[in-house]
């Protein structure tokens, strides 16, 4: 949820002219493309506060989104072949063990 500034102001009983005890403040915009824009003005300001917006991590983003896909990946074949290997041992030992039952009948004349 969010409020204006002025509201903020009002619900906390901060006058106007005394400093407001805020470590971050998160601006969204409306149309991504402008968000560079809006970073700009702010640094403009000269405050000397740390302006970051989210395009400058895109690629740090989506690098770590394609090793973790590729982590992922690799889990599921080991998964795979870990679970082929137990059904083909499984099969294996249930056609030992009927092979012997099917002798041990045609012995006694099933």
């Amino acid at each position: 949820m969010g409020v204006s500034f002025d509201t903020f102001r009002r619900l906390s009983g901060i006058g106007s002219d005394e400093r407001i005890p805020i470590s971050k403040i998160k601006v969204k915009v409306r149309n991504a493309d402008e968000a560079n824009k809006v970073a700009n003005r702010i640094r403009a300001l000269g405050t000397g506060d740390v302006v970051w917006e989210y395009t400058e991590l895109k690629d740090t983003i989506n690098r770590i989104e394609k090793i973790l896909d590729n982590i992922l990946t690799i889990l599921l074949v080991l998964v795979l072949i870990i679970s082929f290997f137990s059904l083909v041992t499984t099969t294996y030992v249930n056609i030992v063990n009927q092979t012997n039952e099917i002798g041990i009948l045609m012995i006694l004349g099933y």
